[in-house]
C-alpha cells in the first residue's frame, strides 16, 4: 500500500492502457520499459468485450475490444512484476467483478472519463479506502462537479485526506491536432 501519497507532487504514470493489444509478453516489456524510465506507476486498462459491447449489435466493435483483453491472471502477474521492479501497478477497471479480483494488487485506483458517472463502480472503489484518480477528459463541468459531490457524500475523507486526484487531459481520439498538446 502507498503511504503518504501526495497528489500535489509530480507523479508520473506510464499509460499503457491496451497498447499491448492482448500480447502479454509485450505488456511485460512495456511495464519494464516504464520502470526503467523511472515512472512512478504503470497503468493498464482491464475490460472484457462481453461486458461492454453487444456482439449482436456491433460485432466489429466487439472484435476490436476482444483483441485488447488479457485474462485476470495475467494482470495479477503484471502486478507482481511491477512490485519486483519497484513501480506501482495500476489498472482502470471497468466492472465490479474485475475490481473484486484485482483490488488487492492495486494501490491506486483510476476511473477513466468514460466511467466518470458510473456511480456504482465509483462507490465500490471508494469502499476500498484506497486513493482514487478520476479522469475528466470527456466530461463537462457539471458531470465533474456532480461526481466530486457524489464522492464527497460517499467518502468525505477521500477529499479531506488528499486521496482524490483529478486528472485533466485532452481526449484526442481520431484526428489529434497539435494545438491540443
Amino acid at each position: 500500500m502507498i503511504k503518504n501519497l501526495k497528489f500535489n507532487d509530480p507523479f508520473i504514470i506510464a499509460e499503457i492502457g491496451g497498447n499491448h493489444e492482448g500480447n502479454f509478453e509485450y505488456a511485460k516489456k512495456l511495464l519494464l520499459d516504464a520502470a526503467d524510465a523511472g515512472a512512478d506507476a504503470v497503468k493498464f486498462q482491464t475490460y472484457f468485450a462481453e461486458k461492454i459491447v453487444s456482439k449482436v449489435e456491433n460485432e466489429e466493435r466487439f472484435k476490436h475490444f476482444s483483441k485488447f483483453e488479457l485474462p485476470i491472471e495475467k494482470y495479477i502477474e503484471l502486478a507482481h512484476l511491477a512490485k519486483e521492479n519497484d513501480i506501482i501497478f495500476m489498472t482502470s477497471i471497468w466492472d465490479e467483478d474485475s475490481l473484486n479480483k484485482l483490488d488487492k494488487y492495486i494501490s491506486i485506483h483510476k476511473i477513466g472519463s468514460g466511467d466518470l458517472t458510473n456511480y456504482p463502480l465509483i462507490r465500490a472503489i471508494l469502499q476500498t479506502g484506497k486513493p482514487l484518480i478520476i479522469s475528466v477528459a470527456m466530461a463537462n463541468m457539471q458531470e465533474i462537479s456532480e461526481t466530486i459531490d457524489f464522492i464527497n457524500t460517499i467518502s468525505p475523507n477521500h477529499i479531506k485526506d488528499g486521496k482524490l486526484g483529478v486528472l485533466q487531459c485532452v481526449a484526442m481520439y481520431g484526428n489529434p491536432m497539435d494545438e491540443f498538446a
